[in-house]
């Protein structure tokens, strides 16, 4: 049961508009979490509602026709979600590196740019990490809340990661998984301003992207392109590309292909998972993996600040 927005981030909000700090309006709220509330930005005097405990930030006007669209897609598959497909071996191949990368988890405060319905939201929240968790898609917020358990520590907040603010250098880590979905460079390096303001100066920015490796290759799939089973945009990246694409914003950056399906792993009856992991580590044969993963240090933003 989602018992609302947690009163101790609310600190860590900024207005998205000018990026100010947020009052809290109503004083009867209750002291640890928050249902029903409005937060207020003083310098602009906008005002923004919490209800059922997910701070309202987004203006679907502010979108632009390729992330709406991305949204709209995302809101409809969000109403037939199913859990049980986070636990197939694909999605470990994927899970358990990035999550691997992304510890220490106890204790850490994160910022976790498109959460959806909470494939990863509810791996940190069980080690113990308290979650500001950010996503475009309401009712994956909404499918979200229904999967948080009373002794987590997570907030909900219904906004664009690219039009995004929180308190300068307050997250020990920052992930995400949809840099790969945003529709051009401009959009990803919004985002990337958002993670380098965001995380501490000894914090990490860990996300994850689309590779344009081996398979892609022989398939002839466009680097730009949407995927084949809905019409929503991806960007397969080369290592050199993400690489190429951070660096602006941080200044020590490790990357390196995951999700390595081995031919004839299924077949075998092989352990997926165990053999991906050990793929990931040989040149030339973890060129098959779906997926780069990168782990971003050293704020470059924070270092000017």
């Amino acid at each position: 049961m989602y018992r609302g927005f947690p009163a101790s981030l609310i600190p860590a909000l900024r207005c998205p508009r000018d990026s100010g700090a947020l009052n809290l309006r109503d004083e009867s709220v209750a002291a640890h979490h928050i249902q029903q509330a409005t937060l207020s930005c003083p310098a602009c005097a906008r005002s923004y509602p919490i209800t059922d405990g997910i701070v309202r930030f987004l203006d679907p006007a502010t979108l632009d026709d390729e992330s709406n669209n991305e949204r709209t897609n995302r809101e409809q598959g969000a109403k037939s979600f199913d859990p049980t497909w986070e636990t197939t071996a694909w999605n470990q191949m994927e899970i358990v590196p990035t999550i691997e990368a992304s510890q220490p988890l106890a204790g850490a405060h994160v910022l976790e740019l498109g959460a959806g319905t909470g494939r990863y939201t509810v791996q940190m929240a069980d080690r113990q990490a308290m979650i500001l968790a950010v996503d475009f898609s309401l009712t994956s917020l909404e499918q979200l809340a229904a999967r948080v358990q009373p002794r987590w520590d997570i907030g909900l907040v219904h906004a664009d990661c690219t039009q995004f603010a929180v308190a300068p250098q307050s997250f020990d880590l920052v992930a995400s998984t949809l840099v790969s979905n945003l529709p051009t460079p401009q959009h990803r390096a919004a985002m990337m301003r958002v993670a380098a303001a965001a995380v501490k100066k000894t914090g990490k920015f860990v996300f994850s992207t689309h590779h344009y490796g081996i398979r892609s290759r022989l398939r002839r799939e466009p680097q730009s392109g949407y995927y084949r089973e809905v019409p929503i945009y991806r960007y397969l990246f080369k290592q050199k590309e993400i690489e190429a694409e951070t660096a602006p914003y941080f200044a020590d950056i490790a990357c390196h292909p995951i999700q390595v399906a081995i031919p004839l792993v299924t077949r075998l009856r092989l352990p997926a998972v165990t053999l991906s992991r050990l793929a990931e580590r040989i040149p030339i044969i973890n060129q098959l993996g779906e997926l780069l993963l990168v782990v971003a240090r050293t704020p470059r933003i924070a270092a000017r600040a």
